[in-house]
């Protein structure tokens, strides 16, 4: 009988703790914060940098026998930066453009100089 019973009280308390749980977890839970202007600024500031300097790298390209290793050059600083080892053939092939599309890509540089 004292089996029973401790059986009892001790499903009780689970019971308890489990509803407890259920009704008070959801409060304690963090909620979403919304970010600040200053935040939102930041994070503008910091992605515009990112484009920025985007747009002034150029990539070298140092091919031996044995690999090609891909370097990002910035155009403002001067500075060299190691990006990764690639694939020779693929990344030549993928270099190489027809006439036309480098013909089409210099007048589009040309207008673009005029439009700035």
């Amino acid at each position: 009988m004292s089996d029973v019973v401790g059986l009892a009280v001790g499903a009780a308390l689970l019971v308890g703790v489990l509803a407890a749980l259920v009704v008070f977890g959801p409060k304690f839970q963090p909620t979403h914060r919304e970010p600040t202007a200053e935040e939102v600024a930041a994070n503008i500031h910091r992605e515009n940098l990112r484009a920025r300097s985007a747009y002034r790298q150029g990539s070298i390209l140092i091919v031996d026998p044995d690999s090609c290793t891909d370097y990002a050059f910035d155009n403002w600083t001067g500075n060299i930066q190691y990006k990764s080892d690639v694939d020779c053939d693929a990344r030549l092939a993928a270099m190489q453009k027809s006439q036309t599309q480098n013909a089409a890509e210099r007048v589009r540089s040309v207008v673009e100089g005029f439009r700035r």
